[in-house]
């Protein structure tokens, strides 16, 4: 099985945005992804095929995406990581996404589901993949598994009148469509009905004079032969008169960042920091990596109207001196930021080291490569003191060899690992970590090195 052009040409970004930012408490965070807007769905689906043993099979597929979308490879229902074998690629700018599965084994044969995932819904898709011996012809399985051309979308009913969830379908042979609320099966009964209209390609479910007890998730489940998709929606019912607002999500952002500071001991300190989120985050103070408990030394203040969040210390003692951390979370993210509260004796004069923790400015690429070939990844780093950057290949350190070169410019911002002549071997995650006296942060890509010809 080929490798195409397009997968050789399209960059694919795969950076680990969440885990750089969760991985320490110490980075400097400058960025929100924001919620889903759309479910999401399939434009193309995964494909049967037949490849043989010993050689390579690729899967691929195109969805309607977001930025907090998670895409998960199944194979006979256990979930696929990422190693030398299983090369995943997704593009988020395009919602394409490739698994390679090199040196095909026996055990590799069976089906292959990828699902996406987001807060608005649920879709999949399955597509069998037969090995033979090269003398045997294949046997490719035929269809197309089912894919939304119109998804759920949530609404507010008044009690008392009616709720219509309607999608469009598509799939080869007829996708069987199944209706849940809150995971149970729905069967139509008088209030109930189920509508198909084969000729739009739409199936709805209408429900009349709504109660409170409808109030739920409402799931439109479709599958094939060839595979399943799904889709969730909320149905809100609201009494008459009133009004119902649908939650929007938003991750922790930090509006201002924790500041070193200096006190005169037995003098009162303030740490304090502005966030926005939605819902609200929950905010976690720490002193040396050790949880703050409010007591009658320290309190923890907060203003809703100005979002801001402080930590107060009364009669500041040496021991109070060190790093504070800031973790702020919820539903849709996390974030951190550190600094350090100097004490001093009485009429010392202390001068603070001024700073800012490390962040990328340009995050890594994952990349495609023929065997033979050059690969190169850029990072540019912000921060101050300017951060030192240290390259990994999966867990391991890498120095420069005769194949390996990395590279700084002039201003120490611009970090390139470059790997010449690449090999099958140095397939698989490439880290970028960089660090200063105020924090660490990291970023991942990935290289795929296919043979020659492919």
């Amino acid at each position: 099985v080929e490798v195409d052009q397009e997968l050789i040409d399209q960059k694919v970004t795969q950076v680990m945005r969440q885990g750089a930012m969760a991985a320490t408490p110490l980075q400097k965070i400058g960025e929100t992804v924001d919620a889903a807007t759309i479910a999401p769905s399939f434009t193309k689906t995964l494909q049967g095929q037949t490849a043989v043993l010993g050689e390579r099979a690729k899967f691929e597929a195109f969805v309607s995406i977001s930025p907090d979308t998670r895409v998960i490879w199944l194979h006979n229902g256990v979930e696929i990581k990422g190693d030398q074998r299983y090369l995943i690629q997704v593009d988020k700018k395009t919602g394409r996404c490739v698994l390679v599965i090199t040196k095909l084994e026996v055990s590799d044969s069976g089906e292959y589901t990828l699902r996406v995932i987001n807060a608005l819904g649920e879709t999949a898709c399955t597509a069998q993949l037969l090995l033979q011996e090269k003398q045997l012809k294949p046997q490719l399985v035929s269809g197309e598994g089912p894919t939304f051309t119109k998804m759920l979308s949530g609404q507010v009913v008044e009690e008392g009148g009616t709720a219509r969830m309607e999608v469009g379908v598509l799939g080869s042979p007829e996708p069987t469509v199944v209706w849940l609320f809150n995971g149970a099966e729905i069967k139509a009964d008088q209030r109930r009905k189920i509508v198909v209209d084969t000729q739009q390609k739409l199936r709805a479910l209408v429900i009349e004079k709504v109660q409170q007890s409808d109030q739920g998730d409402y799931t439109c489940k479709v599958l094939n032969k060839m595979g399943e998709a799904a889709c969730t929606a909320q149905l809100f019912v609201q009494p008459p008169g009133q009004k119902v607002k649908l939650v929007q999500g938003e991750s922790p952002n930090f509006l201002r960042m924790l500041e070193s500071k200096a006190a005169e001991e037995g003098s009162m300190a303030r740490l304090e920091i502005v966030v926005s989120g939605n819902p609200e985050p929950k905010v976690s103070w720490y002193h040396n990596g050790q949880e703050v408990r409010p007591d009658q030394k320290r309190q923890m203040q907060y203003d809703q109207a100005k979002h801001l969040h402080a930590l107060v210390i009364q009669k500041v003692q040496m021991e109070d001196g060190g790093e504070y951390t800031v973790r702020v979370r919820n539903d849709f993210g996390e974030a951190g930021c550190t600094a350090s509260l100097h004490v001093h004796p009485p009429g010392q004069q202390v001068t603070l080291v001024q700073g800012e923790s490390p962040n990328f400015a340009q995050m890594p690429e994952s990349q495609a490569v023929e065997e033979g070939g050059v690969a190169r990844l850029e990072v540019v780093t912000v921060g101050t003191p300017v951060p030192t950057v240290t390259w990994l290949f999966g867990e391991v350190e890498l120095a420069a060899d005769a194949r390996r070169q990395i590279t700084v410019d002039s201003t120490g911002r611009s970090h390139i690992l470059t790997i010449q002549e690449v090999q099958e071997s140095d397939s698989g995650d490439y880290t970028a970590r960089v660090q200063n006296d105020f924090g660490i942060a990291a970023c991942t890509a990935q290289i795929l090195v296919y043979p020659h010809g492919q």
